[in-house]
């Protein structure tokens, strides 16, 4: 929350971490990012103020850490983690692995998209752990790991890029395509209309816990407007909710 910093009170913006349910389009509850321990602690803080059994959780590449993965497997949660260059060792290994053509995989899913003038394709490989990885990393709870190669064609111009992904439980690579798409909903669900419709980042609330309190009531209001199924977008059903107490009302009782 760019406008939260008090220079006078050598106070600094405030930054907080979100519990987002991206099937409901919910936000769960928020937590800001402890000092010295930035967002990675304040997810942990999340995990154990939630009930997630039963409940996959996924996260940017930096939540990818043992005492993460550790924590959400002992809440009864499993865990779908980006794996990038902060876990160097597992990330060189994988890569090895993958790269051997005659390695077999447990499931494949590929799904094409067109939009916007290019043509998405993207490839989804679930792979069971060999043993050599498990004895050698130790990774908590390490059920199978999934490759994904999105290739993007625009005009003459094509790209490729990969990605990996650790998995806490061998879900098959449909369901694990869901989950990973699923996790970038996060942005345009929410902070996208947070920034854009609720300009987030310009309040200016400061004082003691008001910034972080105001962080909960625009995320409880975002929640009762998506949760409204009436036509016209969410700004114009926040103009409507401040007109009209009737319309108020229907948005408060269907939530």
């Amino acid at each position: 929350m760019r406008r939260s910093f008090d220079k006078a009170a050598g106070q600094s913006n405030l930054n907080v971490v979100t519990a987002f349910a991206h099937g409901a389009r919910l936000s769960l509850g928020i937590t800001q990012s402890a000092k010295g321990g930035g967002e990675i602690l304040a997810l942990r803080e999340l995990i154990e103020m939630l009930d997630i059994r039963g409940i996959t959780i996924t996260a940017d590449a930096l939540h990818c850490q043992r005492e993460t993965c550790e924590l959400i497997a002992q809440a009864g949660g499993d865990y779908c983690l980006q794996l990038k260059g902060n876990q160097g060792g597992i990330k060189a290994d994988i890569e090895a692995f993958v790269s051997d053509q005659g390695t077999d995989f447990r499931d494949e899913y590929v799904c094409i998209n067109g939009d916007h003038g290019r043509i998405e394709e993207r490839s989804y490989r679930v792979y069971d752990v060999p043993d050599y990885l498990t004895e050698t990393h130790q990774w908590p709870h390490l059920a199978a790991f999934v490759h994904v190669v999105s290739k993007r064609m625009m005009g003459d111009t094509t790209s490729q890029s990969e990605r990996l992904y650790l998995l806490s439980k061998c879900h098959t690579a449909k369901v694990a395509a869901g989950l990973i798409r699923g996790h970038w909903e996060i942005e345009n669900s929410l902070h996208w209309s947070l920034d854009v419709v609720m300009n987030d980042d310009q309040h200016r609330a400061r004082k003691d816990n008001a910034p972080a309190n105001f962080a909960a009531l625009r995320r409880i209001a975002l929640s009762i407007i998506k949760a409204n199924s009436s036509k016209g977008s969410n700004r114009v059903k926040f103009k409507r909710a401040g007109w009209s107490n009737k319309f108020l009302r229907t948005l408060i009782d269907g939530f």
